[in-house]
């Protein structure tokens, strides 16, 4: 019968986002036009204008839910790249690591995905080196020797998720604050001291450009620009980062 041979993916045609965006402009201008319309329209009386209009509105909606759907991209094309970052860092920082990835079927704006993989690649080379113990260490903590990290992705009302999660021991929150001290000559890490050092303020002492607790630098750590970098990106995005952590 008809349809596309098996295996046959649907056929696509390549554009430049800057056309779609200019695309995006004119659904938006047709909507304010189609207002002004409107408004006339109501001032004459005339039903069969008003219906018109009524029409006209009702395209440009659909026309304007179209064009935003072709900027869509499944994140699938994202965590493509990522078992590579992880396996490469595995295998600098000497650690036995497996990836899960979840979500890969939730799309949002190409440019905003493109902006990601910077972001992720820093998260994921953090819960690599810093996150998952030494295959010995893990084991005289209980756990087995390959560590696990996850990037999962979600849908929220209209806002996208995006969790990257390590099983590693946990931020050690003391050598976070004795390396903030040294650092700062004793300033920001006493006054960190003074108060419980919840998740929020450990994420602002890790993301501060420089601060790293890594005992020597490597290709994937002790550099001190994985976390403020990864911060620095995702507001660029227009988006929030968020840490929870706990100790094992």
């Amino acid at each position: 019968g008809g349809g596309r041979p098996a295996g046959r993916s649907a056929p696509g045609v390549r554009l430049d986002a800057a056309r779609l965006d200019a695309l995006l402009d004119l659904v938006g201008e047709l909507g304010v036009a189609r207002t002004r319309l409107a408004a006339a329209a109501a001032r004459t009386g005339d039903r069969a204008l008003a219906a018109a209009v009524g029409d006209v509105g009702r395209v440009a909606a659909a026309l304007q839910e179209e064009v935003i759907a072709c900027r869509l991209v499944p994140l699938d094309e994202l965590f493509a790249r990522l078992p590579r970052i992880v396996r490469e860092a595995a295998r600098t920082s000497g650690r036995e690591v497996a990836l899960a990835l979840d979500g890969g079927e939730v799309a949002i704006d190409r440019a905003i995905m493109d902006g990601l993989a910077e972001p992720i690649g820093h998260l994921l080379r953090n819960a690599v080196a810093h996150g998952v113990e030494p295959a010995e260490r893990r084991a005289a903590a209980g756990k087995p020797p390959t560590g696990r990290v996850a990037v999962r992705a979600w849908r929220e009302r209209d806002a996208v998720l995006l969790a990257v999660a390590d099983d590693g021991g946990g931020v050690d929150r003391e050598a976070v604050l004795r390396r903030a001290a040294e650092r700062d000559g004793g300033g920001a890490g006493e006054g960190a001291a003074a108060a419980p050092l919840d998740d929020a303020g450990l994420l602002r002492l890790l993301s501060a450009p420089g601060l790293s607790t890594a005992p020597r630098v490597t290709a994937v750590s002790g550099r001190g620009v994985g976390l403020d970098a990864a911060l620095a990106a995702v507001r660029r995005l227009g988006g929030t980062l968020a840490l929870r952590t706990a100790p094992g």
